[in-house]
């Protein structure tokens, strides 16, 4: 889903093995209100996100990081590796968004769906750069799960392991994007 709308489904064999670490790009760009939940959303779910950014049913909620000045989550685990660098959010929030600008920022997160499990990582995302960047991703280099934003042609690729399961076309705007 992009911005509440389907981009693509599809079924994957084996998603990540193993590993709770987190890993939010190395990019330039802002991050705003990254969801993980460990059921797969419904449309209606979806929308509603990318519209009023609540849902009806948040008991799948694995962790929630709002970025509103800190780097904490809603569980209580903290961003590591970098300090915080703080932007106007998407409604213009004063230091409601996480500005990456090129740096990794690694988390422990315990209870991350793994292997076939359902899933649903939900955030606002700004690139600063019509670059190829990675999004996310978790689980170990081998066989990990992740979304990777290619400038050339460009697109999104949702993938596991060394390889994309699929790839859908978007157009860059520079602007917030709900993915």
């Amino acid at each position: 889903y992009f911005n509440g709308n389907l981009a693509s489904t599809q079924t994957t064999n084996i998603l990540n093995t193993a590993s709770s670490l987190f890993q939010l790009g190395n990019v330039q760009g802002y991050f705003d209100d990254l969801k993980i939940y460990d059921d797969a959303l419904t449309a209606t779910q979806v929308q509603q996100l990318n519209s009023h950014n609540n849902l009806i049913q948040p008991t799948s909620l694995v962790d929630h990081y709002t970025f509103d000045n800190t780097l904490m989550g809603t569980s209580g685990h903290i961003l590591a590796n970098v300090t915080g660098n703080y932007v106007n959010d998407r409604n213009g929030n004063l230091n409601s968004a996480h500005n990456v600008s090129n740096t990794s920022t690694n988390i422990g997160i315990p209870n991350l769906p793994i292997g076939n499990d359902s899933r649903t990582l939900a955030f606002w995302y700004q690139s600063n750069a019509q670059s190829t960047h990675s999004l996310f991703n978790y689980g170990p280099s081998s066989n990990y799960f992740g979304v990777v934003y290619v400038s050339s042609p460009s697109s999104i690729l949702v993938g596991s392991g060394n390889s994309a399961d699929y790839s859908t076309p978007i157009t860059y705007t520079g602007n917030w994007t709900h993915v």
